[in-house]
C-alpha cells in the first residue's frame, strides 16, 4: 500500500503542477494525443503499426495496444514481489503498449539488460540487430517492424532465458 500511496501522490503532484502552469494545455492534451496518434502510428515501430501494416483496421490496431497494456499490467501485478522483474516488465510494457514507438525510445531496453546482465555479456548483442533498421520511422515496412519488436520481446525474455542457463542466479536476483 505504501507504493500505491507514493504513486498516487506523484500523479497528483504532476497533475497539480500542470493545472497551475498550463490549464489550456491540460484541456487540449487529449486532442493533441489523438492527432499525433492518427498521424504517426502508421510509421512508428509499435505493435499497433505492425497490425496496421498487416492490414488490420485502426480499431483492431488500437485494441492491440489495449490488450498488451492490460496483459502487461497483469504480469507486473504477478511480479510485484520481485521488484527487479516487475520494473523490467514495466519498461518493456511501456514500449509494447504505446501507440507511437520511435527508435530512440528503445534506449530504454538497456535498463532490463543492465538489471539482469550488469557486466558486458553476449546478451548485450541482442540489441545489435537494431542497427539494421536504424531509421527514426518504420514507414510501415513489415521487416523493420518485425525485427524491432522481436528485439523487444527477446530483451523481455532474456532474464528468464539467462536464469535457465544459471539457475543459482535466480535466488540471488530475488534477494536483491
Amino acid at each position: 500500500l505504501r507504493g500505491s500511496a507514493a504513486a498516487a501522490a506523484t500523479i497528483a503532484a504532476v497533475v497539480g503542477v500542470w493545472v497551475l502552469t498550463d490549464r489550456h494545455g491540460l484541456t487540449e492534451y487529449p486532442t493533441t494525443l489523438r492527432v499525433l496518434n492518427e498521424v504517426y502510428r502508421k510509421v512508428s515501430y509499435s505493435p499497433q503499426a505492425l497490425a496496421l501494416a498487416l492490414g488490420s483496421s485502426t480499431a483492431v490496431a488500437a485494441a492491440v495496444s489495449i490488450v498488451l497494456a492490460v496483459v502487461g499490467v497483469g504480469v507486473i501485478f504477478l511480479l510485484r514481489r520481485r521488484e527487479r522483474d516487475a520494473f523490467a516488465a514495466a519498461v518493456v510494457l511501456s514500449l509494447l503498449a504505446t501507440p507511437i514507438l520511435w527508435m530512440h525510445y528503445l534506449v530504454l531496453l538497456i535498463v532490463p539488460l543492465v538489471l539482469f546482465s550488469p557486466s558486458l555479456s553476449v546478451w548485450w548483442l541482442v540489441l545489435a540487430p537494431l542497427w539494421a533498421t536504424s531509421t527514426y520511422a518504420s514507414h510501415g515496412e513489415r521487416w523493420r517492424l518485425l525485427l524491432t519488436l522481436t528485439v523487444v520481446v527477446v530483451v523481455a525474455a532474456a532474464p528468464r532465458l539467462r536464469w535457465r542457463e544459471h539457475p543459482e542466479q535466480t535466488d540471488r536476483a530475488s534477494l536483491a
